[in-house]
């Protein structure tokens, strides 16, 4: 559960702050940009449960394209941290 509570203030506060705030409206104010990030935590909660409830047939290839993106994401610094002295 903690898990999915962080995962809901990441997507709201990402929304919230760098979407609506720094794109859509740049001079809104955090009293402003408060029930935005509520809105979009329902829709959230939403989308995850329609996907709980009905979870699409693509969920392995969605899940390989995941670590896929992480493991290409971390492939050049472990490499860099392995051979070069300077990385760390």
């Amino acid at each position: 559960l903690s898990t999915a509570s962080g995962l809901l203030l990441v997507i709201s506060s990402a929304f919230a702050h760098d979407l609506y705030g720094q794109m859509i409206n740049p001079e809104a104010t955090d009293a402003k940009r408060l029930p935005v990030g509520r809105i979009v935590i329902g829709l959230a909660v939403l989308v995850a449960g329609y996907f709980g409830i009905n979870p699409p047939g693509f969920v392995a290839e969605v899940v390989a394209f995941a670590f896929g993106l992480a493991a290409a994401s971390f492939f050049p610094i472990i490499v860099l941290g392995i051979f070069w002295k300077r990385a760390n």
